[in-house]
């Protein structure tokens, strides 16, 4: 990821169509003039609601390895286009191998639950156990929600948001690092990472202002959730680098 990449919103019906020149993406609205994106610039794709034309200049993006994900207008990941990958990685296999009795399994999920007891603690929540962490944060959240003049419905549809989002950065994510999604392992992973990023990125959603969501507006997710497509894949990316490096280590291998 470069200071330069940023992730492209796109409503569906507002395109008339996508195509490529060369390296470069252009979009075509139903209103207004085209668009041009060199993909180096592109980190990710999201697409809301329904795009009639296009499919083959998203073929291109996914090849030159950005992830395209389709979004319902609530926010649900609908759909997730990833590039073929067939090279064999050491983390990948072991992930990949991982089934409910292993001894690695009860080790990677010790070390998740780790990560996610630190999360807590980094947000002041006193250092007790991960589950009573859990327990005074919702409390926390509670709270504040009825400090706040936003309607249960406008939370909840941000609430929408960014679980699309958590779901759509880890699935391409570790489709990068080769981790089969089909896999017991990527599921365990997968639910352990959200559960590590989850907190942190509530209190940010919480910050943000949300009076204005309106699930008929594609602008809101631009607006008001932009910043969350920087610091998902970056905190992402930090919690896979620790993975490997513990991997690479032995800690996850059982006696």
């Amino acid at each position: 990821m470069t200071p330069s990449e940023c992730t492209l919103f796109l409503h569906g019906p507002g395109i008339i169509n996508l195509s490529m020149l060369q390296e470069t993406l252009k979009i075509v609205p139903g209103k207004g003039q085209p668009l041009y994106r060199p993909l180096r610039t592109i980190r990710a794709i999201l697409i809301t609601g329904e795009l009639q034309q296009g499919l083959p200049a998203l073929l291109v993006c996914v090849r030159a390895n950005i992830p395209v994900g389709f979004f319902s207008m609530r926010g649900e990941l609908t759909a997730l286009l990833e590039p073929a990958h067939f090279k064999s990685e050491p983390l990948a296999d072991f992930i990949n191998e991982l089934n409910p009795r292993s001894p690695e399994t009860r080790l990677l999920n010790y070390w998740l639950q780790e990560q996610q007891r630190r999360e807590y603690t980094h947000l002041g929540l006193p250092a007790k156990s991960r589950l009573q962490q859990q327990q005074i944060f919702r409390q926390q959240i509670a709270a504040w929600l009825r400090q706040q003049p936003i309607a249960k419905k406008q939370w909840r549809l941000a609430r929408n948001w960014l679980e699309g989002l958590i779901v759509f950065y880890i699935r391409s994510s570790l489709h990068q690092c080769q981790i089969e999604s089909h896999t017991f392992g990527c599921t365990q992973l997968s639910e352990g990472l959200a559960d590590i990023l989850r907190p942190v990125l509530l209190v940010k959603l919480s910050q943000l202002c949300l009076q204005d969501i309106n699930s008929d507006d594609s602008r809101y997710l631009q607006n008001g959730l932009y910043k969350l497509t920087t610091d998902i894949p970056q905190s992402l990316q930090r919690l896979l680098y620790t993975l490997e490096s513990e991997f690479n280590r032995g800690v996850f291998y059982g006696n």
